[in-house]
């Protein structure tokens, strides 16, 4: 099997896992889609730094994530925020509850982070995450129990 067949192969199976995951880092799907291929553009000229010690899923994740912070960093300006229009009270009230949570989600350590992100915005099982992720599923509800508490008190403490 060809390299290029390979990569083909990775792109098709987690694509749009990574696309998502790039969605709740900067909640623009524009951007987040421009990401996306430098992502895969990243992976393909750093293939051989890929030593097979975590999923291919987390690999491109960790890719995708340097490639926001890069154009964080380079494009200073950048913030969500600018592209909210002007909604009603209510709208505006709902987009600043979901910019703390996804600032609360952001606060959380690894694995709790891609826990949470794995299984509420993609929609993945608890047990698809734990064999992804090489523990046990015991491990990965365990870690969204204690991720969900972590969330809700570091919102709570925001309300005050």
């Amino acid at each position: 099997m060809s390299l290029q067949h390979e990569f083909t192969t990775i792109y098709e199976q987690y694509s749009k896992e990574v696309y998502y995951y790039l969605l709740v880092l900067c909640e623009d799907e524009q951007l987040s889609e421009e990401l996306l291929q430098e992502t895969f553009y990243q992976a393909i000229q750093n293939i051989h730094s890929f030593k097979g010690k975590s999923s291919p899923y987390t690999w491109l994740c960790a890719i995708a994530k340097n490639c926001y912070c890069k154009y964080i960093r380079k494009n200073k300006t950048y913030c969500y925020t600018d592209k909210i229009e002007y909604f009603s009270d209510e709208r505006k009230q709902e987009e600043m509850q979901n910019k703390k949570l996804y600032q609360a989600i952001e606060k959380l350590k690894s694995p709790y982070r891609e826990i949470v992100q794995l299984h509420v915005f993609d929609e993945i099982p608890l047990c698809e995450i734990a064999r992804r992720m090489h523990k046990s599923e015991s491990f990965a509800r365990v870690a969204y129990h204690r991720a969900k508490n972590m969330l809700k008190k570091e919102l709570k403490t925001d309300e005050m």
